[in-house]
């Protein structure tokens, strides 16, 4: 079988996560492209859409069984087009993440809006506009301040005052190693909740493949500032993410918790996580499980198209054919939860 790799990272050729992916992929699949997202070219021709990589020379997308979309900074907007064109293919190849999961997909706005009613979250302030001053806010202090869009727990900031966001946000406006680049991202303001743990969970094909707490002597905690992750499993965190990743409808997620007393809050949800010290600590091989589940998924795939099943469809028979198959493939939640906990189980929201 074929995978293709739309991404806009992959010439990070140290990076662990592209090295430990594209490994695995050698491995489970006979062939595999490197796509650099600025080359994808749509065609209309005919009333059918073709989508052409364009490089030295033009390959066909059509020709791939399956296509693993990893980063997409720099193509947001771009991205949500490429799939749908992808999806409008006949007999299209498979895309591991609903279409929607893709609008804005580094957006933290998206997702916290996405939860609101049904999951407990901290408190948070909206600032759109980095370039606006900021002057009062509605949260107590100490609040945490953190860019709008996902850029691997860099800018993650604790301030104690209007000054401290103020030179926060300022830090947000232009790239730090870049000062021309303009970023543009807004600002998040959250309550910051005295908690008595963090959860990372990471989510592969509806289920956890592993749980840790993350360990550190400062407020914010994450492996870019030397947070220590050490295994846990608590079940009702677990339940808690499989939901999350759920709703977010994607493949791959790796979700952030926090436990207050008997409260939980969902913090983050992460599309394509970084795994490397999740790995070391719990001695797995998130790459491996990954590709694996990809290529099982593929072939499940590629049976569902040999049995005819989408052959001459309409693209909205296509979607919703492809919206049954990423459901059926999820874990299913009890009913019932802990009484201590304050967050409702997948079927008690209506997530189907």
């Amino acid at each position: 079988m074929k995978i293709g790799l739309l991404s806009s990272d992959f010439k990070e050729v140290n990076k662990y996560e592209n090295i430990e992916i594209l490994k695995y992929i050698k491995k489970y699949f006979k062939e595999f492209t490197i796509f650099d997202l600025s080359k994808i070219e749509i065609y209309i021709v005919d009333n059918e859409v073709k989508v052409f990589y364009c490089d030295k020379k033009k390959i066909d997308l059509n020709s791939y069984d399956v296509i693993l979309i990893r980063k997409t900074r720099g193509f947001s907007e771009q991205i949500v087009d490429i799939i749908q064109a992808i999806n409008n293919i006949k007999n299209a190849p498979l895309i591991l993440d609903e279409p929607k999961s893709f609008s804005k997909p580094t957006s933290k706005i998206n997702s916290l809006i996405k939860r609101h009613k049904n999951f407990n979250q901290p408190k948070t302030q909206i600032i759109l506009n980095p370039q606006k001053e900021i002057y009062e806010t509605m949260l107590e202090f100490p609040v945490v301040v953190k860019p709008t869009h996902g850029r691997g727990g860099l800018g993650v900031t604790v301030c104690n005052n209007i000054k401290e966001i103020e030179k926060t946000r300022v830090s947000y406006i232009h790239n730090e190693s870049n000062k021309k680049e303009f970023l543009g991202y807004g600002i998040l303001i959250q309550e910051c909740i005295d908690f008595d743990e963090e959860y990372r969970v990471n989510i592969i094909n509806g289920k956890s493949v592993g749980s840790i707490i993350k360990k550190s002597d400062i407020k914010i905690k994450n492996a870019n500032r030397g947070a220590k992750f050490i295994v846990k499993n608590n079940q009702e965190v677990i339940t808690l993410a499989e939901d999350i990743a759920q709703l977010h409808q994607l493949f791959f997620a790796g979700v952030d918790i926090v436990r207050k007393g008997n409260e939980y809050y969902v913090i983050e949800c992460n599309r394509n996580p970084s795994f490397q010290e999740f790995d070391n600590a719990t001695k797995g091989n998130i790459a491996n499980i990954l590709v694996k589940k990809i290529y099982d998924r593929t072939l499940d795939y590629k049976n569902i198209i040999n049995q005819n099943i989408m052959i001459d469809t309409i693209p909205n028979n296509i979607d919703k054919i492809k919206d049954n198959y990423f459901t059926s493939r999820m874990t299913k939640r009890p009913k019932k939860i802990s009484a201590n906990t304050k967050f409702l189980s997948r079927d008690e929201v209506n997530i189907r």
